[in-house]
């Protein structure tokens, strides 16, 4: 059964304007979730590295809060005596040099600490917001992208959000979708329905066939491997061993080499084609930490070993510059996934697709988890 979303259920008992009902499920998000509010504040401020996100958690967030003679405002994230920064959300409405005028001079006169004046509207125009006292213009357009391509449309990233929070983006996403907030589709993408069906038919067949001769091996060293195809992320096939329990622990998901399809057409994908990632840490995984950290340099040494790179992602989606054995973690990061050097393993490519017949294929797909399995089960 399809998830009712519940902000487009509380529309039906609130007889708001858009602009009310969109500003309070923005502050609702943010309220509930530190990773969209650390998101949502760095896209204010265009992702300039300048401005500290240290204090973001500590930002209080009010909506249609009165201001006197000032008006209402919005939406106000504000930490007191540091930060003020108002935000004057528009659909359909037009801004106003007053208004945001007014904001400033609010701000000017009864908050201490730095203090911003953004507009966040559903199109581009030739407003000059600075001219009012005004720092910065943005469009939900570009707020929905941010979002999506940060959280959801790569999937390395996707994982540093807690599934509560995955929900509630997703959820807001796609109330800027039913609203028509933004505009998500073309006329061309209906016209090529029918060819979106057949290949994800094609590929749900395709790891079928994978699954099965993984699982026909006697005795089987598998896990059940987990297909997975949905809308908001590349297919996948994501493929365990029982003996991996011994690595990771009994605790959490132990299916830990993960089979793509990627597409340069949807989700931020870098070709078309099959891309293998072994996740040695994925926080939504559950696996126990405390065990995690002091192995990681001797699983960091077998990926060096088999020519792996690894990345890691912290908290807030920051991507750790240095390698992960070589950082004192404080907390548990979001992910740490690996990829081989050689796109011969890593990667099964458009141009190996187009001249390979479909048994080849399968068996080239079973080739390939055996040799990624092999780098994890040295693993200790």
């Amino acid at each position: 059964m399809q998830k009712q979303n519940p902000f487009l259920r509380l529309k039906r008992y609130r007889g708001d304007l858009i602009e009310n009902h969109a500003t309070e499920i923005l502050g609702t998000c943010l309220l509930l979730s530190s990773n969209i509010k650390r998101e949502f504040v760095r896209f204010l401020f265009d992702g300039d590295d300048k401005v500290d996100l240290a204090d973001v958690e500590t930002l209080d967030v009010s909506t249609q809060q009165q201001l006197g003679g000032y008006g209402i405002v919005d939406l106000l994230l504000e930490a007191p005596g540091t930060r003020n920064i108002v935000v004057e959300v528009k659909v359909e409405a037009e801004e106003t040099g007053p208004q945001i005028q007014k904001y400033r001079d609010w701000l000017e006169q009864t908050k201490k600490g730095e203090k911003y004046v953004f507009s966040l509207v559903k199109r581009p125009s030739d407003f000059k917001i600075k001219d009012f006292g005004g720092d910065a213009r943005h469009t939900w357009r570009k707020l929905y992208d941010e979002l999506y391509n940060k959280y959801v449309a790569v999937s390395g990233k996707q994982s540093l959000l807690e599934p509560t929070e995955k929900t509630i983006l997703e959820y807001l996403l796609d109330y800027m979708e039913a609203e028509r907030i933004v505009s998500n589709w073309t006329p061309q993408q209906i016209l090529d329905y029918a060819r979106g069906v057949t290949a994800r038919k094609a590929l749900g067949t395709l790891f079928e066939q994978v699954k099965e001769k993984l699982m026909a091996r006697q005795p089987c060293p598998f896990l059940e491997p987990e297909i997975v195809l949905h809308d908001k992320d590349w297919p996948c096939l994501k493929i365990g061993m029982k003996s991996w329990k011994g690595i990771f622990g009994n605790q959490g998901y132990l299916n830990k080499l993960y089979m793509y399809y990627q597409t340069t057409a949807a989700w931020d994908g870098a070709a078309k084609g099959f891309l293998f990632e072994i996740v040695l840490w994925h926080k939504p995984h559950r696996n126990n930490w405390a065990l995690t950290k002091p192995k990681l340099a001797q699983w960091i040494a077998v990926l060096r070993k088999n020519n792996f790179r690894h990345t890691t992602y912290l908290k807030g989606s920051r991507e750790l510059e240095g390698d992960a054995d070589k950082y004192n973690f404080s907390e548990a990061p979001g992910t740490i996934s690996a990829w081989s050097k050689d796109r011969n393993v890593s990667d099964i490519s458009e141009s190996d697709l187009r001249k390979m017949i479909d048994s080849r294929l399968v068996d080239l797909c079973v080739d390939r988890v055996d040799q990624h399995c092999a780098v994890i089960s040295a693993f200790k």
